[in-house]
């Protein structure tokens, strides 16, 4: 059987004069967390991130191959049906993918058709942890972004739906005490950046009720 993409990096850390996955992520600038998902073949590698860790470990392209007969294989799939890793491996290339003149209504609306991680979460179980908020953490991030380059409707939507999840997640979802805090302080986040966008479509009543 061909090799994974996942069980090719585990290879080349071991070719690599045994390299720990912690030090290939401080070398890729990856999260281990999120690294040891895509080795272990939970998660799938966007571009951006199979090109660090090609780099990382010196494979000369090997592993960018690898993920694009991966992301193939993926779209393939997702003719017969969406599935929960087909929304993952969506929602994780939305953020990977820095926000520009060019991409950005792009993203915006490939955004607004994908399900984010908190719905998925919560489908799953009710126990989430950090590796959760930190995701949900950095969606807050990429919103930050678009809201420079997308205006209007588009941005409201983006927004508000991301607070509704963000805000059924807290409510609904079993954490400890920190992941708790963290989701707390997303949730302010989202309330300011929901504050900021309905404030420019005109809407001041609603946007107090944000801040």
């Amino acid at each position: 059987m061909a090799e994974t993409f996942g069980e090719a990096v585990k290879r080349l850390r071991a070719v690599r004069g045994r390299m720990g996955l912690r030090e290939l992520a401080r070398r890729a600038t990856v999260d281990p967390g999120h690294l040891s998902r895509i080795e272990s073949g939970h998660r799938p590698p966007t571009p951006a991130i199979a090109a660090a860790i090609d780099q990382a470990l010196a494979a000369e392209g090997a592993l960018v191959a690898l993920a694009g007969l991966a992301t193939n294989a993926h779209h393939d799939l997702c003719r017969d049906g969406w599935s929960r890793s087909d929304a993952e491996a969506l929602a994780a290339a939305l953020v990977e993918e820095a926000p520009n003149t060019d991409n950005a209504l792009r993203l915006a609306h490939e955004w607004l058709i994908t399900d984010p991680p908190q719905v998925y979460e919560l489908r799953a179980g009710r126990r989430i942890g950090a590796d959760t908020v930190e995701r949900v953490e950095g969606r807050v991030q990429q919103l930050r972004l678009l809201d420079d380059h997308v205006g209007g409707m588009d941005t409201y939507a983006l927004v508000t739906t991301e607070l509704d999840a963000t805000v059924t997640l807290l409510r609904e979802a079993a954490y400890t005490e920190p992941v708790g805090q963290r989701l707390l302080g997303v949730v302010g986040q989202l309330c300011q950046v929901a504050g900021w966008v309905t404030s420019d479509a005109g809407r001041v009543a609603e946007a107090a009720r944000f801040y």
